[in-house]
Formats: C-alpha cells, sequence, structure tokens
C-alpha cells in the first residue's frame, strides 16, 4: 500500500532521497560529505572540521556556492538564503574570500579599522597608464605588502 503522506510537502521528496541527510562537499580537488544542516554557520564549522586546511580559516572567508548544472557556473550561497536553498543542494563547493577578514565587517567598521591601521609612510598611491584607479599599497607591521582589493560594483552601502 503506498504512503498516503507521500508527495504532500516540499520536504517528502528530499526525505525519500537515499542521500537526503548528506550533503557533498568540493574544496579544491578534495571531495567529501558532510551532514546536512539547516544552519549555515553550523554547516561552515562541519566542513571546516573535516578539511584540516580550513581550520584555521575565519567564517567570513569560507565561501559556500551552488554548482551549476549544465552551465559550468556557480552562484554564492549566503547565510540568509541557506535554509531555502538547502533542499535542492546536491553539492557545495567551497572557495576562500580574498578579502581580509577585518576588512569585511560593516563599512564604518571598515574604514575606521583602515584609518587606525595606516601610517602616512606605510602608504603609497599608484597610477597605471592602462587604470585610472588607484590602488593602496600598506606595508603590515611584518614588512609584507598588502594591497587593497578591488571592490565590486554591487556592494550594499
Amino acid at each position: 500500500m503506498s504512503d498516503p503522506n507521500f508527495g504532500h510537502g516540499n520536504n517528502e521528496l528530499i526525505v525519500n532521497q537515499p542521500d537526503a541527510h548528506i550533503l557533498k562537499v568540493e574544496y579544491n580537488d578534495r571531495k567529501l560529505y558532510i551532514l546536512r544542516n539547516n544552519n549555515y554557520k553550523e554547516t561552515v564549522a562541519s566542513i571546516k572540521k573535516s578539511v584540516c586546511e580550513l581550520r584555521t580559516t575565519t567564517d567570513d572567508q569560507i565561501i559556500l556556492l551552488e554548482v551549476l548544472e549544465g552551465v559550468d557556473d556557480c552562484v554564492q550561497i549566503t547565510e540568509e538564503v541557506w535554509e531555502i536553498l538547502l533542499p535542492r543542494l546536491r553539492m557545495v563547493r567551497v572557495e576562500l574570500s580574498n578579502i581580509p577578514p577585518q576588512l569585511q565587517a560593516s563599512p564604518s567598521t571598515e574604514s575606521a579599522a583602515r584609518t587606525e591601521s595606516r601610517r602616512p609612510a606605510e602608504v603609497e598611491r599608484a597610477r597605471t597608464a592602462t587604470d585610472e584607479e588607484s590602488v593602496a599599497v600598506e606595508t603590515t607591521p611584518t614588512h609584507r605588502i598588502w594591497q587593497e582589493p578591488t571592490r565590486f560594483p554591487l556592494e550594499c552601502d
């Protein structure tokens, strides 16, 4: 006899599939399975626990992407939509943000942090012939040079 509840609600299809409780994760050349979790932060924690190279990476630097089948493209999954998209996800790709974590704060915090951390002698402005945009280069206390990342045009205010 068939199940009277089958087909009612969005979760039925997912629950009846063999991989309903696992999610495939891809990071560089490594592929692994983790348990599905409705909580985005707990999912990131599970990935970090399972991938040695990510254990010391801050959560803000980890980006989860949905791989779009057939078009060879990916879309970033934000924490706000994670729970909505999770039922349809079979795999996520993990990439690292190239923006330092201290600059991923709110714009006012970001501006204040950069102003406090820079000394006039440590900041140079460079201008290239092909690009009219200035690029700030900062020497850190360890004498490493850090280049401010290019801002994306769709950045929120």
